[in-house]
């Protein structure tokens, strides 16, 4: 499994040069990153594990943020493939989240989960996700090949 916490990832290339591979640097190491590379966003450290450790049995290459305004901070100092976001969560929630990635990010696609939580019914915030930029929706809990199917019609999801 490959799942990163980072100080920063890197893609951009000089004005004139070819694009390199995106690559993450930890500490002086420079690591390659060619597949696609997915970002999970939870506040509960063992679902973000979980989800990861299934993304990568399938080729992907997480990075992990337990809120949202990590996970902003980390999609500016990389270029992700895909998010994958729960939608409660403090500090910022998953749609603001959302949102926020759509806009400064619009090529990056974007999967919002949820279990709902007290008041909060899953469908309805999930329903609410998918109309303010979600690509996929999920319910939690899912099995893997559940949350494979959001992520591949998120990926195929044209803008």
């Amino acid at each position: 499994m490959i799942s990163l916490s980072l100080s920063r990832v890197f893609d951009v290339a000089p004005e004139g040069c070819p694009a390199p591979e995106p690559y993450v640097l930890l500490g002086a190491m420079r690591i390659a990153v060619s597949p696609p590379l997915v970002l999970v966003v939870d506040d509960e450290a063992a679902c973000r594990l979980i989800v990861c450790e299934m993304l990568a049995d399938a080729g992907f290459v997480c990075l992990e943020a337990g809120d949202g305004v990590e996970a902003t901070r980390m999609a500016c100092q990389t270029q992700l493939r895909l998010a994958v976001v729960d939608l409660l969560m403090p500090n910022k929630d998953g749609i603001e989240t959302i949102v926020d990635l759509r806009r400064r990010s619009p090529e990056t696609r974007l999967v919002a989960m949820s279990g709902g939580s007290g008041k909060l019914e899953a469908p309805h915030l999930l329903h609410t996700a998918r109309e303010l930029g979600a690509d996929a929706v999920l319910f939690k809990p899912f099995r893997p090949a559940e949350l494979l199917q959001a992520v591949h019609a998120a990926l195929a999801a044209v803008r």
